[in-house]
């Protein structure tokens, strides 16, 4: 799991506290904060302080300004507060670790790594917001699953329109030598971000711009390129894009030509790209090309330590890779166990629960505007076990600003009524696509 925060090579919080509290003080810490808060807080450990403390003391004021820090925290004895307060350091001594936390939270706050305050701030960003973080735990709180709630949003991610299109900006040496072209594939389906990425890449490449549509054979006769360069927001599991790539692989006038192809994305994970890479390597080596995004925009859903080339693999069907990369998922919102601890068992049931009763009536609904006669249907059960999750068990926490991708979990963007232990909660989402499932409910 990675791609949380922005990483920091100096920590704006020192702490200097006594060993024997190290423990409980890092666990409280811990359990405050979102991943990756190590990058802002510095925990110096001591045994006990020295007879003398100006020499350590010394050490942290350097440390204090090489770091541009905000604070320094410590607990009786281990620092020379004469000595910070010549130096004007801003500081604060606590006699207890629980004095310590309760001095430190509103720093956390204002570095948005407390919990609430990161929530809040990636909840900002989106277009499409709903039950405020707070509001959206306490629905947790009611069913008596809090520490739940609070979880999930330590690992929520908000990526913007403008971290799309930052993303989507050409290098300045991408057509030495050859002849460049840029496409989206064109989309109808309800929720496509086909127009805002068409929309980024006209304000790039005004007149240069190709829309695909799969559905079109001889779409890539009139492209007239070396490398068309093809966007999209986020690459997840891959199964959309293999169905493309099966697609492209029986055109005759793309596979007649010399066209290189590279999809261009913001965020990609490993389980996306080893299975687009692996049909690339099976079908067509060196057609299609496949880059990771950018450091922070490329997340893990895979378990520790698979080979994503899947050597031992006997069978290298489509359907056989598809089947050996859904065997070895990590479902990304509960992956650290820094975050959960013992209670990982407990939130994947719970966030499976109540995301299979939304899961249901969400399909339930879908299905009868389906139906022309507007008559209700039934839904396999199946078809709720693979999105309970979010597609394919991603239980994603990844949202783009003004669309949400289909891994991420049903808990934070379907509504309806939730039972849990005989305790009924009328769900609301963090997050409300209308174009998926209708006007806001307020």
């Amino acid at each position: 799991m990675y791609g949380y925060l922005p990483p920091i090579s100096l920590p704006k919080l020192i702490v200097v506290i006594y060993e024997r509290d190290s423990a409980s003080f890092l666990a409280k810490l811990a359990d405050l904060c979102c991943v990756g808060w190590e990058n802002y807080v510095s925990v110096r450990v001591l045994t006990a302080p020295n007879g003398d403390t100006t020499e350590y003391t010394e050490e942290m004021i350097n440390e204090y300004f090489d770091s541009s820090s905000n604070m320094i925290f410590f607990q009786d004895g281990l620092l020379d507060e004469d000595e910070l307060k010549a130096e004007h350091v801003h500081y604060r001594r606590c006699k207890t670790t629980k004095t310590m936390i309760q001095a430190i939270t509103p720093e956390l706050m204002s570095l948005n790594i407390h919990w609430k305050s990161y929530a809040e701030s990636q909840w900002s960003k989106s277009t499409l917001r709903s039950a405020k973080p707070e509001e959206w735990v306490q629905q947790f709180a009611e069913l008596g699953h809090r520490d739940i709630g609070r979880h999930l949003l330590k690992s929520l991610r908000i990526i913007t329109d403008a971290e799309i299109s930052e993303a989507f900006k050409p290098t300045p040496y991408d057509d030495i030598g050859v002849r460049v072209a840029h496409a989206y594939i064109h989309e109808e389906e309800p929720g496509s971000s086909s127009i805002a990425i068409k929309n980024i890449l006209e304000h790039m490449h005004p007149q240069r711009v190709f829309p695909i549509d799969l559905k079109n054979p001889e779409t890539f006769a009139c492209i007239d390129a070396d490398i068309l360069y093809i966007y999209e927001d986020g690459l997840w599991s891959g199964v959309e894009v293999v169905r493309r790539l099966q697609v492209l692989s029986q055109s005759a006038a793309l596979m007649s030509s010399n066209l290189q192809i590279v999809f261009k994305y913001c965020v990609t994970c490993d389980a996306g790209l080893s299975a687009a890479r692996l049909f690339s390597v099976r079908n067509s080596a060196g057609r299609f090309q496949f880059p990771s995004a950018k450091p922070g925009y490329h997340f893990a859903f895979l378990q520790r330590g698979v080979n994503t080339r899947f050597p031992d693999l006997e069978d290298r069907s489509d359907e056989s890779i598809r089947t050996a990369i859904d065997s070895v998922i990590e479902p990304y919102a509960f992956a650290s166990d820094i975050i959960w601890g013992a209670g990982k068992d407990a939130g994947v049931g719970v966030c499976r629960d109540i995301g299979a009763q939304l899961a249901r009536r969400f399909l339930e609904r879908k299905a009868q505007n389906d139906n022309l006669d507007g008559d209700p249907a039934e839904v396999a059960a199946e078809k709720v076990d693979r999105i309970r999750l979010g597609a394919m068990s991603f239980a994603s926490t990844i949202v783009f600003a003004s669309s949400i991708p289909k891994p991420v979990l049903p808990v934070m963007w379907l509504d309806g009524d939730v039972t849990l232990n005989t305790r009924t909660v009328k769900w609301r989402p963090l997050f409300w696509d209308a174009r998926r499932t209708g006007a806001v409910q307020n």
